[in-house]
């Protein structure tokens, strides 16, 4: 279970790296690239983060679901085979786990070198501090009952029904800030290093 926030981080990163956007000779609104951002992976929405990519909406969630899909298989195929449907039954487990994240991009600031400072506020979820317990807790009610947690569909079960509990026990930490930078390579394009987006998925879902 604690491979699971590392697998959103990691996600998110390849997603980033993905998402590059071009400056076209105006100011870039590093403000809305971030929400863009956040949006497409955490909610779902990508409008916005598709017409910074100046792709279709269509494309934008294609290129996202892929890199969703190969991330499950490198992280729990690396433990077990869950088959296609328990891989898709976790992945509609960890879309809902994504839309618990909570936050608001607040500020922007312009450097001295043309890259950017932006404020997001986070509300941390609490739902990794009681994935454990809950995993824990629903391994032993699978043993009690005489099941295998090692069989594919019991252990898919076992995700699925862990991670409900911690959906359904959700609560919310303070308001918290977090500073990331955007930051132009060399065909300057902007976007955000992996560093920046693994802050902000700490503040999001602490552990």
């Amino acid at each position: 279970m604690k491979n699971m926030k590392r697998w959103m981080a990691a996600a998110l990163a390849v997603m980033l790296c993905l998402s590059l956007a071009a400056c076209k000779g105006k100011e870039f609104d590093a403000k809305g690239y971030v929400k863009s951002v956040l949006d497409a992976h955490y909610h779902g929405e990508y409008k916005d983060y598709a017409k910074y990519l100046d792709i279709s909406e269509e494309e934008a969630k294609a290129d996202l679901d892929k890199d969703v899909d190969q991330q499950i298989d490198q992280e729990v195929g690396a433990i077990i085979d869950l088959g296609d449907e328990g891989k898709a039954r976790y992945k509609e487990m960890l879309v809902k786990v994504e839309k618990l994240a909570k936050y608001e991009v607040k500020d922007v600031k312009k450097q001295d070198n043309g890259n950017y400072v932006v404020t997001v506020e986070v509300e941390p979820s609490n739902i990794y501090q009681t994935l454990e317990q809950n995993s824990t807790s629903v391994t032993e009610e699978k043993v009690n009952q005489g099941l295998t947690p090692s069989d594919p569909a019991v252990f898919a079960d076992i995700l699925v029904e862990s991670i409900q509990k911690s959906i359904d026990g959700n609560t919310y930490g303070d308001a918290t800030t977090v500073e990331v930078n955007v930051t132009k390579d060399d065909n300057g394009a902007y976007g955000l290093e992996e560093s920046e987006v693994q802050k902000l998925a700490d503040a999001l879902f602490p552990q």
